[in-house]
């Protein structure tokens, strides 16, 4: 069985990797979808795939932000970079129907 996890922060009250790893739909195995409400209103969902792979998404996430904090990429730029790759880990971000 498979939950749906809602999570509302402030994104700049938590480092970029706490927010996406150390949140429970990252953590939990029975937590596979997560919604996302963007500053824009537009709803999009988090999902975990068949082919979920924790240590990829950590991986992917710390890698984004040691770019961010070097100051290689931006904030946006590395929430960015996550979004568009975390579908090699497992996890689907996607608009919400």
């Amino acid at each position: 069985m498979s939950w749906l996890w809602i999570w509302n922060t402030r994104i700049d009250n938590v480092n970029m990797v706490q927010a996406i790893t150390g949140i429970r739909f990252i953590q939990a195995g029975e937590i596979g979808l997560m919604s996302v409400i963007t500053n824009q209103s537009e709803v999009h969902i988090l999902r975990k795939s068949d082919i979920f792979d924790y240590s990829k998404i950590v991986k992917l996430a710390t890698d984004a932000y040691d770019e961010y904090d070097a100051k290689v990429i931006s904030h946006d730029e590395a929430v960015k970079r996550f979004l568009k790759g975390c579908k090699s880990g497992g996890v689907i971000y996607e608009r919400s129907k």
